[in-house]
């Protein structure tokens, strides 16, 4: 990332400092209250802990909420897809916030030790949590701001003795470990609050992600001062959910939901949803784009999971490169699709890739032709059914061997380029040499991780939490138990409804605090992952191979989209710059420059410079607006809108 200054890593990173800190005193304070209990037996200790207590004698305090259903949620009238979730500090009104009709979609709230419930001015909302979440949680998701191990630990009493789930526990950075201690509960979401940081450098964007991740959470909350188009894209690309404290006037609002944010918190959610609804087009609104993934590089053009392919779909414009990780029996990372060799290698059918050390694995030429196999008939994309009707290299033969993960990150060292790791083998030793692969070349900031085995997604969330993970995965159960399976979200939406689908999804995506990655061809309501992503959740459709579904997707502002075919949005607009001007007419402002997928630019003569706000100095608050074609490969498949961030228009 061009804007954020490398800094030496040459101390322990800060989430690991705080992690270890507040892990100790959590743990005397925990020892020391759990010794005194005497709730039924267990196998360490001969007492249950509080939280696994079956039966509750104080109903009152710990009423079962165990079958109360996710908040059923407000949504703006607005042709934004995916619209930023809207969140709100709690003030005196907070109580009555079920009976709006238009009402925040997250509501913040502070906790003390008693679990009384405080409005953002230190108001008493409701004695005790029991009556403030049975009078708002039905219609709106609470968000509990807690500040000590006392009160973390009655929050994990109350919620695990309730069954409550629907909700996130937020903390500074410092208060990490009290998070993850009660979002390790299942469906709990942590958050981390970030807003008191003023500037940032890649180790702040590195332990914003890792201690965010390690709290098991997604969502981050930066200040509006710090949240650039940047900054907020590029902890997208890692995995992260971005929201920002923000003023509640209108330019702070549309200058963050043009710059893409996932949401804001503010202290008058009417105010932001006015802003959203500013947004009234006939066509879908675009304000934050989905990354382009190239799967397995490009292998539309290039010979799949090789350096050739990786480069041409960074060059083509993909944010993402998606490769697969296998483990060699002599504990070297190479990159390489399918779990046999037979493919591309004249090697056994009968040895699994995993069993060959890496110099005999690469002691093999990638062979082109062969009667069944070969890179001709076997690559991803065949090379009849290339981009050019052959694969670059094909005509004379290029050689092509198995390459190592060490070389991908030699190559791509020095630019944005973000890797999608699919961690391929089932092996989870992988997890430590890959951890410190990362860590030696100080490439964090390049790497997401992904698996469709629950095997390496459970030693990632036991060893590696700190790790951004996706799970890869079906809406259709699956024959292998190791494959993640998100549920039959349609038939519990038509017979439950919605919240029940999403409080499905989280019961399977919560255990590893992952992303939802699913095949796109299984079906998945856009309800449902709407309702999803006001929980933080992140959408990573995979592997597109039809254009027209690409762009329904792309047009969905699906979070990123895995394709077969990297350059069908390398000429798509995806940005508008824009700067403040003065001169004698709206109509004698100069048309903007747009910005391609792959970053070239290009006048939009056809933009409108849009009014969002007249000031009382004569000057006019505006945008730009731009109605985008959805071309892929000369074809129109829909359009979209797009803005530029506000700029001020001064009459001459």
């Amino acid at each position: 990332m061009n804007n954020l200054k490398k800094e030496s890593r040459a101390f322990l990173p800060f989430y690991k400092r705080a992690r270890l800190l507040a892990y100790f005193a959590l743990g005397a304070l925990v020892f020391l209250s759990l010794s005194a209990c005497n709730e039924g037996p267990s196998a360490a200790t001969g007492t249950k802990e509080p939280w696994q207590t079956e039966i509750v004698n104080n109903s009152l305090k710990y009423p079962d909420l165990s079958e109360m259903s996710y908040s059923e949620l407000y949504e703006p009238d607005t042709s934004i897809a995916m619209a930023p979730t809207v969140a709100w500090k709690a003030d005196a009104r907070a109580m009555g916030i079920a009976d709006q009709i238009v009402r925040p979609q997250v509501v913040f709230v502070w906790l003390d030790k008693d679990l009384k419930v405080y409005d953002r001015d230190g108001g008493v909302l409701a004695e005790n949590l029991s009556d403030y979440i049975t009078t708002t949680a039905e219609k709106a998701i609470p968000a509990f701001y807690i500040s000590d191990e006392e009160t973390s630990r009655n929050l994990k009493l109350w919620l695990s003795r309730t069954g409550f789930r629907d909700c996130f526990v937020c903390a500074t950075p410092l208060n990490s470990a009290l998070v993850k201690d009660v979002a390790d509960l299942l469906n709990v979401r942590g958050m981390l609050d970030y807003s008191a940081v003023k500037s940032v450098n890649r180790d702040t964007l590195l332990d914003m992600v890792a201690s965010t991740n390690d709290a098991h959470g997604k969502v981050i909350l930066i200040s509006e001062d710090i949240a650039s188009h940047n900054l907020i894209r590029k902890l997208q690309s890692l995995g992260s959910t971005v929201w920002a404290l923000s003023d509640s006037d209108t330019k702070s609002l549309v200058t963050l939901y043009t710059r893409g944010i996932n949401g804001v918190v503010v202290d008058d959610y009417e105010a932001a949803y006015r802003s959203e609804e500013l947004f009234q087009d006939k066509d879908t609104t675009l304000l934050r784009i989905p990354f382009v993934i190239g799967h397995r590089g490009d292998p539309s053009t290039y010979v799949e999971n090789t350096l050739d392919s990786a480069r041409g779909a960074y060059e083509e414009g993909a944010d993402l490169i998606e490769s697969d990780l296998h483990l060699s029996s002599d504990n070297t990372i190479f990159i390489y699709h399918d779990d046999y060799p037979w493919a591309f290698l004249s090697l056994s059918y009968n040895k699994g890739v995993e069993e060959y050390s890496i110099e005999v694995l690469r002691s093999r030429v990638f062979m082109w032709e062969h009667q069944y196999r070969g890179i001709i008939n076997a690559n991803a994309v065949p090379a009849a059914e290339s981009r050019n009707g052959m694969l670059f290299g094909q005509e004379e033969k290029k050689e092509y061997v198995v390459p190592l993960l060490s070389e991908y990150i030699n190559d791509f060292k020095n630019t944005n380029a973000v890797h999608a790791a699919e961690i391929k083998s089932t092996n989870p030793e992988i997890l430590s040499l890959y951890n410190d692969m990362l860590d030696w070349n100080d490439c964090h900031d390049q790497f997401s991780t992904i698996s469709f085995n629950t095997v390496i997604l459970d030693a990632m969330y036991s060893d590696y939490p700190e790790l951004s993970a996706g799970a890869l995965g079906y809406a259709e159960d699956s024959d292998n138990e190791k494959v993640p399976y998100y549920g039959d979200l349609t038939s519990i939406k038509e017979s439950s409804g919605t919240e029940a689908s999403v409080a499905q999804l989280y019961s399977v995506l919560d255990r590893w605090n992952a992303t939802m990655n699913p095949d796109y061809t299984s079906y998945y309501d856009e309800e449902i992952i709407l309702a999803a992503s006001r929980r933080g959740l992140t959408v990573w459709p995979w592997t597109y191979s039809d254009p027209e579904d690409f762009a329904a997707d792309y047009l969905k502002s699906y979070t990123g989209l895995t394709t077969n075919y990297p350059w069908w949005a390398s000429d798509l607009i995806v940005e508008i710059q824009s700067s403040d001007v003065t001169a004698a007419s709206v109509d004698d402002i100069a048309k903007p420059t747009g910005i391609t997928q792959d970053g070239r630019r290009r006048q939009l003569y056809n933009a409108e410079a849009f009014p969002v706000e007249y000031m009382s100095n004569g000057q006019i608050l505006m945008v730009w607006r731009y109605k985008a074609k959805m071309v892929i490969d000369n074809r129109n498949y829909g359009y979209y809108y797009l803005y530029s961030e506000p700029f001020l228009y001064t009459p001459s």
